[in-house]
């Protein structure tokens, strides 16, 4: 991966989890713990939540081609599941 692939792969999980902990604190007052985000390589989901490694994983393709705030649709989907656990 050359070092600009690699800058913006940093970047957007840092991103992720900003997101995520905004809306964790907005929405659930902090409750949940944080996951590690992932950006995966997977065809036919956007996101998972991963309970027994606390990851939710975001698929490549689905930051490719989708809005940011689609994106942050599949992370908010994900917490749901995330607060289930």
């Amino acid at each position: 991966m050359s070092d600009i692939a690699e800058g913006l792969r940093r970047a957007t999980l840092r991103r992720l989890q900003r997101d995520w902990s905004c809306f964790n604190s907005w929405h659930l007052g902090g409750k949940l713990r944080p996951p590690t985000f992932e950006i995966e390589e997977v065809e036919g989901r956007l996101g998972c939540w991963r309970r027994d490694t606390r990851t939710i994983a975001i698929s490549r393709r689905h930051l490719e081609d989708a809005s940011w705030s689609a994106v942050l649709e599949t992370v908010k989907h994900e917490m749901a599941h995330q607060y289930v656990d």
